[in-house]
């Protein structure tokens, strides 16, 4: 027969190991160092905790680095780029000119604009995922612009997806540039859709969040505060752990070609991280995708 204290220590041994495959790997045995059969597991069970956690730890730590350093070759790229682009442009004014209204060539000329301004977009957008993106932060509350945008995103996403907005009450204010925020949600909502082709439900919610040193072991790049959260969920086909370890790099993307150039989530990622904000994305295949955004509480 088990003893009590024996029950008690099986059973945190088995929460610890639920815990493990839920992701939380912080959840360590303080009954390890005991000399008996129980103590050998728990032992066992912290050093696989432990390794476990410290593999994750570096693996995040280097997608982290390597999406911080394709953005500084991308933001680089994309201001020569969009010098050029000016050029360009600017030689196409001047040719419009020196020629009369009618004159044929001005449809061609009329295309290079109309090729160098969509260009000049993709360039907007590789700059805000490197962070170097000009912008104008001001005091907001977060609810208002989500309630904003509601009308934009019901169009974008169609009639057969739902869309459902959860909103905490006396919301703390947030330092962001407003257009920023209907851009993060458009570029989420159109992933969304496209992870939805037969339909499906979009929720929306808004929270604030305390996070302390413990929080912050679950979330790379994090940092201990008040933030302003803002979740986004859908019940699309998800993706597995290969593809959610790339999201955020610029031009990766799983549509066909020529469907998209694979910047939305990028975007999105570098316009958290100029605020000094962070962003996860949860997901599993066939069960949809969470993105949780934490934006810092403004202060005063």
């Amino acid at each position: 027969m088990t003893s009590k204290p024996e029950k008690e220590r099986v059973e945190k041994i088995l929460d610890s190991l639920k815990k493990a495959a839920a992701g939380n790997y912080s959840k360590k045995l303080d009954f390890a160092s005991e000399d008996d059969d129980l103590g050998l597991i728990a032992d066992a069970v912290n050093t696989l905790l432990q390794k476990t956690d410290e593999r994750l730890s570096s693996v995040s730590q280097r997608s982290i680095n390597l999406t911080e350093t394709v953005g500084r070759l991308a933001g680089g790229v994309a201001h020569d780029f969009n010098n050029m682009l000016s050029v360009i442009l600017g030689y196409a004014d001047l040719a419009k000119l020196h020629l009369d209204k009618q004159h044929p060539v001005l449809k061609d000329i009329a295309e290079i604009e109309k090729a160098a301004i969509r260009s000049r977009d993709i360039t907007t957008q590789l700059l805000t995922f490197s962070r170097k993106q000009i912008i104008e932060p001001k005091i907001i509350d977060l609810n208002e612009l989500v309630s904003h945008a509601q009308k934009t995103l019901i169009s974008l996403i169609g009639e057969d997806i739902e869309l459902k907005v959860l909103q905490e009450e006396n919301l703390w204010t947030i330092m962001f540039d407003p257009s920023q925020i209907e851009q993060i949600l458009i570029n989420l909502a159109v992933n969304a859709r496209d992870a939805m082709p037969g339909g499906g439900n979009i929720t929306i919610e808004t929270a604030n969040a305390v996070l302390d040193a413990s929080s912050c072991e679950n979330n790379i790049g994090s940092t201990p505060g008040q933030y302003v959260r803002l979740s986004f969920r859908d019940n699309g086909m998800g993706m597995d752990k290969e593809t959610l370890q790339h999201i955020f790099e610029p031009f990766f993307t799983t549509k066909e070609v020529g469907k998209g150039r694979g910047l939305g989530l990028s975007t999105v990622y570098g316009i958290v991280k100029q605020t000094n904000g962070f962003i996860n994305a949860y997901s599993e295949a066939e069960r949809g995708t969470t993105f949780n955004i934490y934006l810092p509480r403004a202060s005063g």
